[in-house]
């Protein structure tokens, strides 16, 4: 009875949610259960035209931008102002990561971007003596990329 109590509760579980599995999830259920009369619904992950996976932003796609960042600009810690923003449209998905971090004696400003879920491209914007000028300097060039219709994301 317990086998067959642990069927049961297997079951419930896989088939009271079976819509809302992914399309993974459900491949491994019907490879465990060969004989199950349930078929796949889901759908497939999004690809672009040029056969990238297009990916959702998440918090792990930007602690890996940041740790980029922090690579290739040479500093350690904790930005000192961020901002994430995103471009979704069709095939497109892009991001933009602004940054600026203290360094030696004074400030960098940086950029990430590339599209989202693969490795970022590095740029330093500049680097000045002053908070205010390297702010300026990044709010600029995000400025021009919110009129090219990115979008700041929170994560």
């Amino acid at each position: 009875m317990k086998f067959l109590a642990l069927i049961q509760s297997e079951f419930l579980k896989e088939a009271r949610l079976w819509d809302q599995l992914t399309l993974e999830e459900q491949k491994g259920y019907l490879s465990r259960h060969p004989k199950s009369k349930r078929k796949i619904t889901a759908q497939p992950p999004l690809k672009s035209p040029g056969g990238l996976a297009i990916h959702d932003p998440h918090r792990g796609h930007a602690f890996k931008i940041l740790k980029s960042l922090r690579h290739t600009l040479g500093v350690e810690g904790r930005p000192e102002w961020k901002k994430y923003l995103t471009f979704r449209s069709g095939g497109s998905n892009k991001f933009h990561y602004f940054a600026i971090f203290p360094k030696d004696k004074g400030y960098v400003a940086a950029n990430a971007f590339g599209r989202i879920g693969y490795d970022p491209k590095v740029s330093v914007i500049g680097e000045t003596n002053s908070k205010d000028q390297a702010m300026a300097m990044a709010e600029k060039k995000l400025n021009k990329k919110e009129k090219k219709g990115y979008k700041i994301t929170a994560l």
